[in-house]
């Protein structure tokens, strides 16, 4: 039984002392200006941005992007991309949609969240499932999509979106 005791005791200290943060953790975590969200004013801006596309609502789309975008589709972006007048993507997004596909919905659980770095810039990432009907070949598609936006001043200022194009027809 003493035996049980001691041991119970070492072990109870130990795992005290392994618990306790050092020094050199705690100065990170108080050094960063970092921080992750799921909800606010960034996340329904993305949710007006995604929602806008499905349903055709063309203008409420062009209200989400700043006035030029950094945009490139299934590409790596790099510092050489220049941007895109935002009428014009919006211009593309449309014509693609009406043309291409019979309406739209995202699933219900898509995932939104906004990341910010220690410098203040804004990523907002999004997964989501796109389902729609083919208007060429009548066929029922399903598109895992995901994008990348940086956003600033509540507009979005690039997006990088990341799809399989064989899944498009």
């Amino acid at each position: 039984m003493k035996k049980s005791f001691l041991l119970m005791y070492a072990m109870v200290i130990i795992f005290t002392i392994a618990c306790q943060p050092s020094a050199h953790q705690t100065e990170a975590v108080e050094s960063t200006h970092s921080s992750f969200t799921t909800s606010g004013e960034d996340i329904e801006l993305l949710k007006r941005f995604i929602n806008s596309f499905v349903s055709g609502d063309w203008e409420t789309y062009r209200s989400c992007l700043a006035d030029s975008v950094y945009y490139g589709h299934n590409i790596w972006l790099n510092d050489d991309l220049a941007k895109t007048p935002s009428d014009i993507i919006v211009e593309n997004h449309r014509l693609a949609r009406e043309e291409r596909w019979d309406g739209m919905s995202v699933n219900p659980d898509a995932i939104y969240e906004v990341v910010t770095d220690d410098n203040g810039n804004k990523f907002g990432h999004v997964w989501c499932q796109l389902s729609t009907l083919s208007r060429t070949t009548g066929n029922d598609i399903s598109i895992t999509l995901f994008g990348s936006y940086w956003i600033k001043d509540n507009k979005i200022h690039s997006e990088w979106a990341l799809y399989d194009r064989s899944t498009l027809e």
